[in-house]
């Protein structure tokens, strides 16, 4: 996949965010391979539908209990990723020079069910949704919802 042709396209683009001059996208693996966080850059390769020895090799795979992304924001020095399958949101540090990102850190689990949207806030706040109500979660009486979370220096934070 050419990033830059629009005829080659990932497989499926679950989540597109920015920060700090960096750009990453979210998917879903095809044919059960793992789901990818991929750093972007023009005229990347990342292998879809076929990946070769010249396919760029995504920064980072979803841990298998962490499967289904939702989308990513990049807020508080860190990339954040929502886990359908893993009712979580993902935490990882990231290098803004190179293509490393850290291990995903699971945060928020199992507290709100299935987590789609995540949006980084000029506040420091990221705002997240459910997504329980779509026939692969198990709603509560509050779903859907809309939830205000402030991360703290150390990946982790609170509802506010």
């Amino acid at each position: 996949m050419h990033l830059l042709d629009p005829d080659d396209p990932h497989h499926v683009v679950d989540g597109l965010c920015s920060g700090s001059g960096t750009m990453f996208e979210v998917e879903a693996g095809p044919g059960g391979r793992s789901d990818e966080v991929n750093r972007l850059a023009p005229g990347g390769e990342f292998g879809y539908p076929v990946a070769t020895a010249s396919s760029d090799p995504p920064a980072r795979t979803l841990p298998l209990g962490d499967r289904s992304p939702g989308g990513c924001a990049v807020q508080a020095g860190r990339l954040w990723v929502t886990s359908l399958d893993g009712t979580a949101l993902l935490a990882a540090p990231y290098s803004v020079t190179g293509p490393a990102v850290g291990a995903l850190v699971p945060v928020l689990v199992k507290k709100y069910g299935r987590l789609r949207t995540v949006v980084a806030a000029r506040d420091g706040a990221l705002w997240l949704t459910t997504s329980n109500r779509d026939g692969s979660g198990h709603p509560v009486a509050a779903d859907e919802r809309v939830i205000r979370f402030v991360p703290t220096s150390s990946g982790g934070g609170s509802p506010a």
